[in-house]
């Protein structure tokens, strides 16, 4: 779940503010704001769907960087728990994914653990 939040949230940030973020049809996205708000997950996704969201979302992220000028750098962020400017949600956003990034290498560090622990044990 980790995983598909990180996406979700993501996919709003590449938005130009919070009122400005639409579902897309051709992906397994959030269908409205409120399921990202909320961190609803409505369904549950297969491996080969998340990738395809990771697609989708990398290109909106490039996409959204791309459309950036000085001036909109500059002005609001459009989200309104981020104070600052729009570049400053573009890094909010960069911290958010190292956050979870963090959380799942912890994750998979543990994992990786036990399963030398269990084969240890298992020998």
């Amino acid at each position: 779940m980790v995983s598909l939040h990180t996406l979700r949230w993501t996919d709003l940030y590449s938005a130009t503010g919070r009122n400005d973020w639409a579902p897309s049809s051709a992906t397994v996205g959030p269908q409205s704001l409120r399921e990202i708000l909320d961190d609803e997950f409505p369904t549950r996704l297969t491996r080969e769907q998340v990738l395809a969201y990771l697609k989708h979302c990398r290109t909106l992220v490039h996409a959204s960087i791309q459309r950036e000028t000085n001036r909109t750098l500059e002005g609001p962020s459009g989200f309104p728990w981020i104070s600052g400017p729009r570049a400053e949600a573009h890094f909010y956003n960069l911290r958010h994914l190292a956050h979870h990034v963090g959380q799942l290498s912890a994750l998979l560090r543990r994992v990786d653990e036990d399963r030398q622990i269990l084969a240890r044990l298992l020998l």
